[in-house]
């Protein structure tokens, strides 16, 4: 390398699927022989995960994040009602 750079043997490459399943991302891939090595998810549909975020970790969704979630499924909360009954004491 150039300047007494040394080069990485390994390459970075960012891939948006719209839909993922088992291992997609690897076999396209590895379908041109090319080996994969780690596999890093930076985003679940429109939300961006933080990069503190490490393996087994989880971050609650703000509302804002939700609403975005919800939108990409088509999901519309329905409104939730509580009703409650009354209740007569009896003779015992």
């Amino acid at each position: 390398a150039a300047g007494g750079e040394e080069k990485s043997a390994n390459s970075w490459f960012h891939v948006a699927i719209m839909e993922g399943r088992n291992r997609e991302v690897r076999r396209l891939w590895e379908s041109q022989d090319i080996q994969v090595n780690r596999l890093k998810r930076v985003r679940y549909g429109g939300v961006f995960l933080p990069k503190s975020l490490r393996k087994g970790q989880f971050k609650e969704l703000n509302q804002k994040e939700l609403d975005v979630l919800f939108r990409d499924v088509k999901y519309e909360p329905v409104a939730q009602t509580l009703t409650v009954k009354s209740v007569k004491k009896g003779r015992r």
